[in-house]
Order: structure tokens, then C-alpha cells, then sequence
């Protein structure tokens, strides 16, 4: 693999876990704001702030490829899909593992 490729995963993996990161700790925030409200935790009540995270994932994608122009964008993709996907089914497989 060449230089961008390589250029291309990191920034990727660096932007998808700080994405991840972000997500998860608002995901926790909410959940404990419900509980303490003696509510159960809904999707639709997150869906406004995720909106305004996705936009700002948008923005720092576009930023990352015009600071680091050699990097190769597909690479990047696939960074931030690992980055992001990553954390996520951790998540996913602790809260299963608990309910059982």
C-alpha cells in the first residue's frame, strides 16, 4: 500500500472515533437524563441532536480531505466506517450481553 492509502485509513480512523466517541457519550447522557426522569430512553427523542452531529461529521470530513489532500478518499471512508462501526457493535454486543 502507498502513502496515501495509508494517510487515507488513518484520517479515517481518527475521524470515525472521535464520531464514535461523541455519539456514544450523548447516547449516555440521555439515557441517564431519562432515567432520572423516570422515563424509558426513545430514538426519536435523539434525533434532532444526531442530525446536527452528522452535519458536523459532514463539515470535518470535507475539512480533513482539503487539509489532507493526498489522502485517498475511499481509504478515508473506510477509516471512518471502521472507526464508527467499531465502538458501536461493542456497544451493541455489552447491551445484549446484559439482558440475557
Amino acid at each position: 500500500m502507498d502513502y496515501s492509502v495509508w494517510l487515507g485509513l488513518l484520517v479515517g480512523l481518527a475521524v470515525g472515533g472521535a464520531y464514535a466517541f461523541w455519539q456514544l457519550r450523548a447516547l449516555v447522557r440521555h439515557e441517564r437524563i431519562l432515567r432520572e426522569q423516570g422515563q424509558s430512553p426513545k430514538i426519536t427523542s435523539m434525533l434532532p441532536g444526531s442530525f446536527t452531529r452528522i452535519a458536523i461529521l459532514l463539515i470535518v470530513l470535507i475539512g480533513a480531505q482539503v487539509v489532507f489532500p493526498k489522502a485517498n478518499l475511499l481509504w478515508v471512508l473506510v477509516g471512518v466506517g471502521v472507526g464508527y462501526g467499531v465502538p458501536f457493535a461493542w456497544r451493541l454486543k455489552t447491551m445484549y450481553s446484559k439482558k440475557k
